[in-house]
């Protein structure tokens, strides 16, 4: 079972595994939310609502939008998922920066991920795995099965007949069409392979749905920023309009009283007299508004419109971006890469038998991933700034006056 020295066992296992090692060096070793989305650039919000993404292509699955999106979403998605459960790196401090993380902290965690795939070669291949393929092999010979059976011709006959060493008459026949004889326990190995991967293809699902929901939520997120952005520089705009048209209508006051100085003059008690009137009433309804609290109700009814209103662009942008290409790409990537991380390490053990080359085909892309997870992006765990000013100012009243409403109440249970 443990064969260290066989060197083409090795050869086999890392060369099978190299499909998935290449998928998850292209998927997670740059920074894509450096290259395409500007993450690091000065003045950068935290979150997803940061990054500087294009959304006005990803209905399209396989559009230029939609490829930028999934790959900055995807790695930033994936690197928060394994920092919450605790592998590769801890959570960024309150003003955003990762805290330094000593040496031995990295070398537990090889140690942890070589720990784990040596168990899990000794759980699934070494037991589940050769049990099962031990029990399959003994119910062929007791339905009646010959000891060797004819193998269909074609390339992937040549493949596996070549792969499993077999002698190299054998692969030329099934090459050239002419059946060739395989042994039955073999054969019960191979179709043991896809046995045991195919039970692993539901947490495969699973994990690629939980990342497509993953994706689809922090696109949402990008549009509803883009969308209040959009709303900010419209109020600035119409601010700025009536700023111009107020100081255009000041200045042809202005030359209109200057023009006409015995009007302006004749106007002036009448207008003194309006003007106490008018700073009366003002006074007296500015009297009655503090009075009543219109003016603090008014504020918080604005605030309250405005959580609500994103809350409904949340709401949609969800709705519509679950359906668009980024979303589907990353679930179908994730697929893939679960079907060859399990597949390729399970083709090896039926055609080698060798935990040894296994377990180094299994620990050499959890480690590799180890390594993507501390070098990659921690766009999606930064944690916002303390709030200032008036959100600050609101905070401190609620919570004073939380105290101030739970102090009598204290008081009567006592």
């Amino acid at each position: 079972m443990w064969r260290w020295g066989a060197t083409d066992d090795y050869a086999l296992a890392l060369g099978l595994a190299s499909g998935v090692v290449l998928l998850e060096a292209a998927l997670f070793g740059p920074r894509w939310d450096l290259l395409l989305a500007g993450a690091g650039r000065p003045g950068a919000r935290p979150g997803a609502v940061g990054l500087q993404l294009k959304t006005g292509g990803v209905g399209q699955v396989l559009s230029a939008d939609s490829v930028v999106a999934a790959l900055v979403l995807e790695q930033a998605c994936w690197v928060a998922a394994q920092v919450v459960r605790g592998r590769g790196g801890a959570l960024p401090g309150p003003d955003g920066h990762m805290p330094p993380e000593p040496v031995a902290a990295a070398a537990t965690d090889v140690v942890l991920v070589l720990v784990r795939e040596a168990a899990k070669e000794l759980l699934q291949r070494g037991l589940v795995f050769t049990f099962l393929a031990a029990w399959l092999t003994d119910r062929a010979f007791e339905a009646g099965a010959d000891d060797l059976f004819g193998l269909a011709s074609g390339p992937l006959a040549s493949a596996l007949l070549s792969l499993g060493g077999a002698s190299p008459a054998l692969g030329a026949a099934a090459a050239a069409g002419s059946v060739a004889e395989v042994y039955l326990p073999d054969a019960v190995r191979w179709a043991t392979a896809g046995l045991v991967t195919a039970s692993l293809v539901p947490p495969v699902l699973n994990e690629a749905e939980a990342l497509r929901l993953g994706v689809a939520s922090n696109l949402a997120l990008v549009e509803v920023s883009q969308l209040e952005v959009a709303d900010e520089r419209m109020e600035l705009e119409q601010a700025r309009r009536k700023a111009a048209a107020a100081a255009a209508n000041a200045a042809v006051a202005e030359v209109g009283a200057a023009s006409s100085p015995s009007g302006a003059a004749s106007e002036s008690p009448g207008s003194g007299s309006g003007s106490v009137a008018d700073s009366e009433g003002s006074s007296s309804e500015a009297g009655d508004g503090d009075g009543g609290g219109g003016k603090f109700d008014e504020g918080d009814d604005d605030e309250e419109l405005e959580s609500m209103l994103r809350e409904y662009r949340l709401v949609e942008a969800l709705g519509r971006s679950t359906a668009t290409g980024p979303p589907q790409l990353t679930y179908a990537l994730t697929v893939l890469r679960g079907l060859l991380r399990f597949g390729s390490v399970n083709l090896a053990f039926a055609l080698t038998g060798n935990l040894a080359a296994t377990l180094v085909a299994s620990a050499l892309p959890n480690l590799l991933l180890l390594a993507y997870v501390r070098a990659g992006p921690k766009v999606l765990l930064e944690r916002p700034a303390p709030p200032t000013g008036k959100a600050a100012t609101k905070r401190r009243a609620a919570s004073a006056a939380t105290a101030r409403g739970a102090a009598p109440r204290d008081r009567d249970e006592r």
